[in-house]
């Protein structure tokens, strides 16, 4: 594949299974179960297993980040073995971790320890609070910020822009459940909430998640990345160390716009983008707004690249 049209885009937790994962796992079982293993021999967290047994509900927040993390580097890492070389890459949300282990910025366990910190951190952060993520569907932005002003809702912030119709809001459950109602009664095509234990991407709640994570990423044996990665946040490529750590850390409190990404793409006439993960949540997002990009993902990598 042309390297200079190619770019790799990883998901972030959580995301529905395509109901393809499981083929791709056990057409190439001894490669996937390397990466799986590692994750199991630090954690305790035997992710293979759910996958297998079609019990992937039960891995819960911090077992989806690693089942999220150990594919898509498992997937990324075959693509490149097929010689399938990207321009860079980029991490929706959580795909982050990916990113950067990815590019080179640190070892494979490395990221596993620094998705357990991160996650310790925003406990830490969240004080307690019982906060979560909604997805809100059908209403425009615009429409969406005037609910929340007009019911004065204190703790709901934007957490992912998903395309124009699509968004995320982190906030407490009790206000993010109020805030749905709203939604539906207001036309929303589609409301719900995502499975996540902590309000991800607050800017409150998650302040000081990320000046821990900061402190954290000093500790690590990082490495100049030798692939650029396309930052979630500034839509500007990171390509030092200390431009990845301040990337890493303040992603967890800053909220993702991610049409800007997928106007990214276009802009630099970008021909292929393949979603190195499970589900096809970024395709999907990305096809309201990107006509131009052609989109590999878990449902046609076997017939597109014979992987």
């Amino acid at each position: 594949m042309n390297r200079e049209k190619t770019v790799f885009l990883f998901p972030g937790a959580g995301v529905p299974p395509a109901g393809k994962e499981l083929n791709l796992f056990l057409r190439h079982k001894e490669h996937f179960t390397s990466y799986f293993e590692k994750i199991s021999s630090l954690t305790g967290i035997n992710c293979a297993a759910c996958l297998i047994e079609d019990r992937l509900q039960e891995l819960g927040d911090l077992g989806n980040q690693f089942f999220t993390y150990a594919f898509s580097c498992a997937l990324a890492d075959l693509c490149k073995n097929r010689m399938i070389k990207p321009l860079w890459c980029c991490g929706y949300s959580m795909g982050i971790y990916t990113a950067y282990y990815v590019s080179g910025l640190y070892e494979y366990k490395c990221g596993i320890s620094l998705i357990e910190n991160a996650y310790k951190a925003c406990i830490k952060s969240s004080s307690g609070k019982k906060g979560g993520l909604a997805a809100v569907v059908g209403l425009n932005y615009e429409h969406l910020k005037k609910i929340i002003t007009k019911e004065n809702f204190q703790s709901i912030y934007p957490a992912l822009l998903l395309n124009n119709e699509c968004f995320v809001f982190s906030g407490l459950q009790n206000e993010l459940a109020a805030f749905m109602t709203l939604c539906s009664e207001n036309g929303a095509y589609k409301v719900s909430l995502l499975p996540a234990d902590l309000p991800y991407h607050h800017p409150v709640f998650l302040k000081d998640a990320s000046e821990r994570i900061r402190e954290y990423l000093l500790t690590m044996d990082l490495k100049t990345p030798c692939l650029p990665v396309l930052s979630n946040i500034s839509c500007r490529f990171i390509q030092s160390v200390e431009q990845a750590a301040d990337d890493i850390s303040s992603h967890l409190s800053n909220c993702i716009d991610w049409i800007k990404i997928t106007g990214f793409l276009q802009k630099q006439k970008i021909t292929c983008a393949i979603e190195c993960g499970p589900g096809i949540s970024i395709t999907q997002n990305s096809r309201f707004i990107d006509l131009s990009t052609r989109y590999i993902n878990i449902k046609n990598i076997k017939n597109r690249l014979t992987i």
